[in-house]
């Protein structure tokens, strides 16, 4: 039995792991990565999401830069350790840190952001909530209520977000020593340029738990009142949050112009037909640091619409001003107003912009810039 498949089976039945010198190099400096492990457990080519990818080009950047390195998962609480670490790149800084004796004092401490600073992301999401049950009458359950940052992290040389300098600003009450921001990475579609002409009136929806959260309450009310012709395909993990689809079961399945399609793999057929079907992606939401399914989309040629808090600068996407209902609704009659050549110039140059700033060759740069800045 290999290593890696007895991590597998150890990690599926509950019990914390160390991966030690994944790639068993023989450097004088040790690295511990404390992050998400499954990367490192299965195939190199299996991803559920560009964590996946961007984990291991963190892992391949500090290896290239002369570091062992091990890797443990951030939810991790049974771990022994056996090393003094250089440096620690944590996603979730503790007060008393699993790696507390592992370190020295000279050890250099990391910490990683890929969303908005968690009050404020916590905040944003409850005033939705509360907005819910202002317009229908019924309390849903918050679905992202993070953990509050703690204050250790002003003790580490260095923070990195993923997102831009509006994101970043969300961690206004913090004082961090350095800061570096990198980019989210998207996909190289190899069918993007070669894809049947797309509707000006129809657009998808991509997102992950917290529905409310991510605005779909809102697209789902405003194309019930917009109606014919235009479209919203709805995508994502929506089905899973129970009191969410009780309250809009009627939009999200007896509107004939809402199509529920829930989860979607983006290496599909069905994924490839929804983007060459849909001129525009849609996303208002109340929180990100980059949002991933911005630049899943992005690369396969559809046009973003999403609210400034998504991580994108004004001149790589349309933004919402705010995230009123008749705002959006003008936003998705403006956008279906383009042209099909406008549409198409747009779409190439959202695909232009994924494959030369969001694409791993550039994440690993940043990335690999940021840390040398505590070496």
């Amino acid at each position: 039995m290999s290593r890696f498949l007895l991590k597998r089976i150890q990690v599926a039945i509950g019990i914390d792991v160390v991966l030690n010198n994944i790639f068993k190099t023989n450097f004088d400096k040790n690295v511990l990565l404390v992050y998400i492990i499954d990367p490192f457990i299965y195939s190199a080519n299996f991803s559920v999401h560009q964590a996946f990818d961007q984990v291991r080009i963190i892992a391949k950047t500090f290896s290239d830069l002369g570091f062992n390195v091990d890797v443990i998962d951030y939810r991790s609480n049974k771990i022994k350790l056996k090393k003094q670490y250089n440096i620690v790149f944590d996603i979730c800084i503790k007060n008393n840190p699993i790696y507390a004796k592992n370190i020295k004092s000279d050890t250099k401490r990391i910490v990683y952001f890929t969303g908005s600073e968690s009050d404020f992301a916590n905040s944003a999401e409850l005033e939705r909530i509360k907005d819910v049950k202002s317009r229908r009458g019924v309390e849903l359950l918050p679905r992202r209520q993070a953990p509050l940052i703690n204050s250790e992290v002003e003790n580490c040389d260095l923070a990195i977000m993923i997102g831009n300098e509006y994101t970043f600003a969300t961690y206004k009450d913090f004082h961090f020593k350095r800061t570096a921001l990198v980019p989210n990475t998207g996909y190289d579609f190899s069918f993007v340029f070669d894809k049947d002409i797309k509707k000006a009136t129809s657009f998808i929806y991509m997102g992950s738990v917290g529905s409310v959260h991510k605005g779909l309450d809102l697209l789902l009310e405003v194309f019930c009142e917009l109606g014919a012709p235009y479209k919203l395909y709805v995508c994502g993990c929506y089905e899973r949050e129970e009191d969410f689809v009780k309250e809009y079961y009627s939009e999200l399945y007896n509107t004939d112009n809402i199509v529920s399609v829930g989860f979607v793999d983006i290496k599909s057929d069905k994924f490839k037909k929804l983007s060459e079907e849909c001129a525009f992606t849609i996303l208002p939401s109340c929180s990100e640091g980059c949002a991933g399914t911005i630049t899943t989309c992005m690369s396969a040629g559809i046009i973003p619409i999403c609210s400034r808090i998504c991580g994108y600068d004004e001149d790589e996407v349309i933004i919402l001003d705010d995230c009123q209902k008749q705002t959006i609704k003008q936003a998705v009659i403006d956008a279906s107003d383009m042209s099909m050549a406008d549409i198409e110039k747009k779409s190439r140059e959202v695909v232009e912009l994924t494959r030369k700033k969001y694409n791993t060759e550039n994440y690993y740069i940043q990335m690999r810039k940021a840390i040398e800045k505590v070496l």
